[in-house]
């Protein structure tokens, strides 16, 4: 997809959200009704001024306008029986927006622009975000859902007509994890982590003492300056919880493929931590120039890695009998691997 940006609001925009608001598919749920351009400058002028603390923008796809988005502080601007506490309410944004240009419907930009303007306007400043479609809204209360938003409560008002309407408010919290490039300096959060994990019989290959801060790091450096692998850690506040890398194999006629080592540190699974790093882990594949296919392999008894692996596309290609030996006991692998192209 090409860029989204977002534009503050001028008053040049006016004669295009104009048009917007007499469409029919804004006036379903958000204008309502038909517009003069003067009735939308007499609505949209204040904002201009941030009055009301109202953050408007014009919604670009690379050079095309196609949509509007607002924010505003929920302290400022309070549902009725919100039922929120005031910890929350200090700390959150409401958002509003349509998308203007019908054939940009229904193409799954909706969870994009989103996910976009949360990141770079509202996160930085607030600790959570609130919305509210009407309930009959379906197609946007699956698009907020597949951004992450859950349902809080049902709200009974008055739209801007005075009509009596039931609106549906979600809230999604501003999430603490990052996943980013991992650096020489995580070598020994990662090397300890691993070394715990180690001590668990069955989960690695390796042994406690064979996992060393230095290994760890020449694997990292070399991913950086040889360009042969991709390295990632999940780090929640100033703490690594989990890490992953691909290691593009050095022979030519399999270069095309790329192997996968994952790991949630211990205290921190059954968080979504994984799944957040093997998403990320395939987007960087994905944006690769060579690699076609990620392979991995999992211990037959990790029933829990399994059925993520396989929600994330990965099918099961064999299994090595007896390929690891943990105190007198053989343990199975399962190859699985991941189809790019």
């Amino acid at each position: 997809m090409e860029e989204l940006r977002f534009e503050s609001l001028k008053e040049s925009h006016f004669t295009l959200i104009h048009r917007w608001f007499n469409k029919p598919h804004v006036q379903a749920f958000y204008s309502l009704k038909s517009w003069t351009l003067e009735e939308v400058q007499q609505k949209l002028a204040p904002y201009l001024q941030h009055e009301k603390q109202m953050r408007c923008f014009v919604i670009y796809h690379a050079h095309h306008p196609v949509g509007y988005v607002q924010s505003y502080p929920v302290k400022d601007h309070p549902w009725e029986n919100q039922d929120l506490p005031d910890s929350v309410t200090q700390k959150a944004a409401g958002l509003d927006l349509f998308i203007g240009e019908s054939e940009y419907l229904g193409k799954g930009f909706g969870p994009k622009i989103i996910n976009s303007f949360l990141k770079e306007h509202l996160w930085p400043f607030y600790q959570y975000c609130l919305t509210d479609p009407d309930i009959r809204n379906e197609a946007s209360i699956r698009v907020f859902q597949k951004c992450g938003f859950v349902e809080h409560k049902k709200i009974f008002s008055q739209d801007a007509l005075w009509r009596s309407v039931s609106l549906q408010l979600f809230i999604k919290e501003k999430e603490s994890l990052t996943i980013r490039h991992a650096k020489v300096e995580d070598a020994h959060s990662i090397a300890e982590a691993e070394r715990q994990i180690a001590q668990k019989p069955g989960f690695l290959c390796s042994q406690p003492s064979e996992l060393t801060d230095e290994n760890v790091a020449n694997t990292i450096l070399s991913f950086l300056k040889n360009k042969t692998g991709v390295y990632l850690v999940a780090q929640s506040e100033d703490q690594l919880v989990g890490h992953a890398f691909l290691e593009i194999n050095p022979l030519q006629s399999l270069r095309h493929v790329a192997n996968l080592n994952i790991a949630v540190h211990l205290g921190w699974q059954g968080k979504g931590i994984g799944k957040k790093l093997l998403q990320k882990v395939i987007e960087e594949a994905k944006s690769s120039l060579l690699i076609e296919k990620i392979q991995l392999y999992v211990r037959a008894s990790n029933v829990a890695a399994i059925s993520l692996y396989k929600k994330m596309g990965f099918q099961e290609e064999g299994i090595l009998k007896n390929r690891v030996k943990v105190s007198g006991y053989y343990l199975d692998d399962i190859i699985m691997g991941l189809d790019l192209l």
